[in-house]
């Protein structure tokens, strides 16, 4: 409806007209929106979750020690600066 064209106007209804007219907030048409998008925010990352899993625990079997911590492994594959 807030796509369509106003045949006395000629212009596109606005969202503050269509949910008065349907009787809906229009927090609620923005958060019905929110949830249909589908996709993370954010950049997208380098490897995919599987390959960093596998990196991790490959890092922790090479490692001697037992218990290693998650700040010891994130160093060990942080990439180098240049």
């Amino acid at each position: 409806m807030s796509q369509a064209i106003s045949p006395g106007t000629q212009k596109v209804y606005e969202l503050e007209r269509v949910c008065r007219m349907w009787e809906a907030c229009r927090s609620s048409f923005y958060s019905r929106q929110k949830k249909a998008t589908k996709h993370k925010r954010g950049p997208k990352p380098i490897i995919s979750d599987n390959e960093l899993l596998g990196l991790i625990k490959e890092d922790l079997a090479a490692t001697p020690f037992k218990g290693e911590g998650h700040r010891k492994v994130h160093a060990r594959l942080k990439p180098k600066p240049v």
